[in-house]
């Protein structure tokens, strides 16, 4: 937690208590605005892939599936859990692009 504070995340109170600043209330599941998906579907399947981005560059290939074994939407479908982080992270992103538009 006090990694997060240097990230402002967090803000560290008085008797050891840690508060949520702007950032970290992005990060709660319930809010308008949240990033909390899409920061778990880039930290988990995306970041995995990312680390092998020399692999897509040398043979033209997505390194999705070099790390998996299949291509993100079939790995999506085969695996319950992710495919639900992911399509509430792509609800989060329209939402919020959605605003962007309707403000503009």
């Amino acid at each position: 937690m006090r990694a997060l504070v240097s990230l402002g995340v967090f803000t560290t109170e008085e008797g050891n208590r840690f508060g949520l600043t702007p950032t970290g209330q992005c990060l709660q599941s319930n809010t308008t605005g949240s990033m909390r998906a899409t920061v778990l579907t880039l930290g988990e399947e995306h970041y995995e892939a990312w680390a092998h981005l020399l692999h897509s560059i040398y043979t033209g290939r997505p390194a999705f599936a070099r790390v998996y074994g299949t291509t993100l939407f079939d790995y999506l479908a085969q695996n319950a859990a992710a495919g639900r982080t992911f399509n509430q992270a792509m609800a989060n992103v329209t939402a919020l692009a959605s605003l962007a538009v309707a403000l503009a």
